[in-house]
């Protein structure tokens, strides 16, 4: 269990994609943690406001564990191209891979207090180590407030 400060590293450090530090991926996996809960109120990116999911802080979150889903050799090799190409991937398209599995539920606030919007966009990931990409099996849009039950 964490919070959305766990995503971010502890001071001095200063936060790579290629170097990390990656603080609470590394602890999952150390103590190899087949779930990962995070309860956060992670601010609204104010990016495609259109959209109803705030897709650069799902991205962002998943970019945060990155050791949890990607590929060894990318980790090792800090100037692979296939970096350019991170992102989410939906399940639907996703083949399996194997690996350990690390369910990620983030649990993030909605709606507006003291003129600050949060993100909302709680998710559910299956992050397995090796398959180059984190699978979002499911997410609450910005606005949506409520709980909801998800089968993983």
């Amino acid at each position: 269990m964490g919070i959305c400060m766990d995503l971010n590293t502890q001071p001095p450090a200063l936060w790579t994609l290629e170097d990390g530090p990656y603080e609470i991926a590394q602890h999952c996996l150390e103590k190899k943690a087949n779930v990962l809960l995070l309860l956060n109120a992670w601010l609204d990116s104010k990016e495609e406001r259109e959209e109803p999911k705030d897709w650069r802080t799902l991205n962002f979150w998943a970019a945060r564990l990155r050791p949890l889903w990607a590929r060894t050799e990318e980790l090792e090799d800090e100037d692979s191209d296939s970096d350019k190409e991170e992102g989410l991937e939906h399940s639907a398209s996703q083949q399996n891979h194997p690996g350990q599995e690390t369910i990620v539920i983030v649990c993030n606030r909605s709606g507006v207090e003291n003129g600050q919007t949060f993100a909302g966009t709680s998710a559910v990931f299956s992050m397995r180590r090796g398959s180059g990409r984190p699978r979002l099996l499911h997410s609450m849009d910005r606005k949506s407030e409520g709980v909801e039950i998800w089968t993983v």
